[in-house]
């Protein structure tokens, strides 16, 4: 088998990144695909092939890939190993995020995003063709979060809603005109179709949202609200699985309120859906790159010959029909490259599906098994003590045998 140098590495690699990185499709790879060309020619003991190149870009590619993808899939994967560690900064936002509970459980936390993954796919009903929102004026909407936030036992709620409105951090974007909207923008660095529903932290915390006058308007706000109070009391230091689970519990019980008030179960279902569409997209692709993660994390870099062994391990320990025939190697090549291109496309947001992942099992959890107990949620969501996700998850319900503690009790 050919060797792999540094040559053909950084040339695959940027064609890789052209081809699955929206950011980077417009890099010129000819240079590559030139270079890939005079290492595949010395192979054959030629200065260099006198072929075609434009009509030859695919077998160039496909033989640089066959040398370099576990490579390729190992760099990536201590990237998102050393985000969990808090060694390397999310490039876009510039925060670090460091995750010991994951990195201390991560084969049981993927097994829970599994279980849930599947459970939002089998209960999810929403009609994709007729999504209409009930009217929701924005007085109306106003007086159900106030109605909303006095149904918690804590008063501080209501305070920090009527403080945060009264002095402007809730900030509606088709509210403003051109000129405020752009500087807005601009100060956040929010694309403009990526604004709806985000909140912003820099030296303060503001929520932006776009009004639509409908039922959507009250459990975006009540879901961004979640993040302001859990970033008011907590700062930066946001316990990273827990990152969502607050925002997702408020968001599910505001939907509980809507319906309390009389809106339509199928309108309220679509609204969740296709909030979380993305996320449920990404966390789904994302599975297999998780389950490299685990195997990174417990025993090092990935080895090809290890893959196809679990391929075969796996496939032999089946108890139903099997395949006429298997190519283990095929399957493993297949989920690596798959990996990798999802990886490169999506780095930096695929801790972002863990955390939705998990925020929405964990709500589940609550509203299935245990009402009862979202004021003490509630109470460790404004708590300024440090949270260890143990405890939420053993509160919540979850049998604690294979979970391990992130800090000493």
């Amino acid at each position: 088998m050919t060797e792999i140098n540094d040559i053909i590495f950084k040339a695959y690699t940027l064609i890789e990144l052209a081809k699955n990185n929206h950011y980077l499709s417009n890099i010129n790879t000819d240079q590559s695909y030139n270079l890939l060309n005079e290492e595949y020619s010395k192979l054959l003991n030629k200065d260099k092939l006198d072929i075609n190149i434009e009509d030859n870009k695919e077998f160039l590619y496909n033989w640089a890939k066959s040398l370099c993808r576990y490579t390729l899939l190992n760099i990536l994967l201590n990237n998102l190993y050393l985000f969990l560690k808090g060694e390397n900064k999310f490039p876009q936002k510039n925060v670090v995020v460091k995750d010991e509970f994951f990195l201390n459980n991560s084969e049981e936390i993927i097994n829970i995003m599994g279980e849930e993954i599947l459970n939002i796919l089998m209960n999810f009903n929403f009609d994709k063709e007729n999504v209409v929102y009930s009217s929701l004026p924005k007085e109306e909407n106003d007086k159900y979060i106030k109605e909303f936030l006095n149904l918690f036992a804590n008063e501080e709620l209501l305070k920090i809603y009527e403080d945060i409105k009264k002095k402007g951090k809730i900030i509606y974007l088709n509210e403003l005109d051109n000129e405020e909207k752009e500087q807005l923008l601009n100060k956040y660095h929010i694309e403009n179709n990526d604004s709806n529903g985000c909140l912003c932290l820099d030296d303060d915390i503001i929520i932006i949202l776009t009004r639509t006058n409908t039922i959507e308007d009250f459990p975006n706000f009540i879901h961004e609200f979640a993040h302001y109070v859990n970033m008011y009391y907590w700062g930066h230091e946001i316990e990273p699985t827990l990152r969502e689970f607050y925002s997702i519990l408020f968001e599910r019980l505001a939907i509980k309120f809507l319906t309390s008030k009389g809106y339509k179960s199928n309108e309220l279902n679509n609204y969740l859906y296709f909030r979380n569409e993305n996320n449920l997209q990404l966390a789904t692709a994302s599975m297999p790159i998780f389950h490299y993660l685990n195997l990174y994390i417990k025993n090092g870099e990935i080895k090809e010959e290890d893959d196809i062994n679990k391929r075969i391990e796996s496939y032999n320990n089946l108890t139903f029909i099997k395949l006429e025939s298997f190519d283990a190697a095929k399957e493993a090549h297949r989920a690596c490259d798959y990996a990798n291109q999802i990886m490169i496309a999506n780095l930096t947001n695929i801790l972002g599906v863990y955390y939705y992942i998990i925020g929405s099992y964990l709500s589940n959890k609550v509203l299935e098994n245990n009402p009862d107990i979202i004021n003490e949620i509630i109470k460790n969501m404004m708590s300024k003590e440090d949270i260890d996700p143990y405890d939420i998850f053993k509160l919540v319900g979850i049998n604690m045998d294979n979970i391990k503690r992130t800090r000493l009790k």
